[in-house]
């Protein structure tokens, strides 16, 4: 190395992967799977910093973590990300992304470790010191696609909270999930957000919604240019959820509960033949009984999977349990568990399913997709998920 280069490392690094035309760079860019190294290229120098923050914040999980069972435990990595959220506040980071995940806690407005870091030092509650915080990140999201968006802050005692969502800018946006347990009644702001014009699945929960509120959203729902795009959702059991339903082709559910507690759901099915594509339930023997009873009304049904599935410790449960579906003839694709996989599970259940071709597996020791590539199955390591990211088809499973 020349003296001239010591004291100058632009020309040391210029030497190197720089020299490299930018669609290269982006080739090489785009096989990372790792935010560190994304995080280190962008410290690297501001030609790779540019290349970089798209690949960095296109998907943002902000707090996850501290979703536990509903009692969020708190954690360091966790309170690093809060700073994501003061990041995203910039237009110039917020319109890279485009996949977000947000969990707000209580826990993470309590903490002293928190209040230092927003310079707030006071007891007080700042549940919603932090939902603006997210209102201003998420307003000039203008290329938004998913969001999901999990509230178990404290009650709002009456106060107007997550107003934010009525204003989103994106226009792209294809799946939401909300889901709010601190007492906001959000159902009608919800739904008359121009952002929803575009969505084509949706997951939604309030543990507040007021009498007024179901009559107007009732009428709401009438109204062919609301939701006009909607196919994919997340069932709940609510008068609003069945309205839904009831008006607006639905091709891809999540029915979480019992069969007989789904009754009217079913039925509503079995009056709308052949609209379904795909279905989760967390009742798989309930629904084998519905099929079997009307297999014409779910004869274009390509995927069933459990919204909760258990852990089967054999493969004799699994082939008895997908047995009665024998009579669907485009089932290509199921989301079950079980405790240790082999490729004959898989052999005899492609014997009872001829256009059997993806199986998704959840399990503690990692998430994984058997895929049916010509007469060999291959399996496919990848990220955690369940039962409702196949039904709205946020990652391409089936294409995996």
């Amino acid at each position: 190395m020349s003296l001239e280069q010591r004291s100058n490392p632009d020309a040391v690094t210029d030497m190197g992967i720089l020299q490299l035309p930018t669609e290269l760079l982006l080739l090489i860019l785009r096989d990372v799977d790792s935010i560190p190294a994304f995080i280190a290229l962008t410290h690297t120098s501001k030609r790779l910093r540019i290349l970089a923050l798209p690949y960095l914040y296109r998907n943002v999980d902000v707090l996850s973590e501290l979703l536990v069972n509903k009692h969020p435990i708190l954690s360091f990595g966790a309170l690093k990300r809060i700073k994501i959220l003061k990041s995203l506040c910039r237009p110039e980071i917020a319109g890279l992304v485009t996949n977000i995940r947000i969990t707000l806690s209580m826990v993470i407005c309590n903490n002293h470790a928190y209040r230092k870091r927003i310079a707030v030092m006071d007891q007080g509650c700042h549940c919603d010191s932090l939902d603006n915080t997210v209102s201003s990140a998420l307003q000039a999201a203008i290329n938004l696609k998913s969001l999901d968006f999990f509230c178990f802050l404290h009650p709002s005692g009456g106060k107007d909270r997550h107003s934010w969502i009525s204003n989103l800018q994106t226009r792209s946006l294809c799946s939401l999930t909300f889901s709010c347990e601190c007492g906001v009644d959000t159902h009608t702001p919800l739904f008359v957000t121009p952002a929803l014009n575009s969505v084509e699945a949706v997951r939604f929960h309030s543990s507040s919604i007021l009498d007024r509120s179901r009559s107007v959203l009732k009428r709401k729902l009438e109204d062919p240019n609301v939701l006009p795009n909607l196919r994919t959702l997340y069932y709940e059991g609510t008068v609003i959820h069945y309205a839904i339903v009831a008006s607006r082709p639905i091709r891809r559910i999540a029915i979480p509960g019992h069969s007989r507690r789904n009754g009217k759901i079913y039925e509503l099915f079995t009056k709308k033949p052949g609209t379904l594509t795909h279905i989760a339930v967390e009742d798989l023997p309930g629904l084998a009984f519905v099929v079997s009873r009307s297999p014409s009304s779910f004869t274009n049904l390509r995927h069933i999977g459990m919204t909760h599935a258990p852990d089967l410790h054999n493969q004799t449960d699994l082939i008895k349990m997908m047995g009665p579906f024998q009579v669907l003839p485009h089932l290509s694709s199921i989301y079950v568990t079980l405790r240790v996989w082999i490729l004959q599970p898989l052999l005899k259940l492609r014997h009872l399913h001829r256009n059997l071709r993806t199986v998704s597996c959840p399990a503690w020791s990692g998430c994984f997709i058997w895929h049916l590539k010509g007469d060999t199955w291959k399996r496919t390591q990848v990220d955690s998920f369940e039962a409702w990211d196949i039904i709205r088809d946020t990652r391409n499973y089936d294409k995996i």
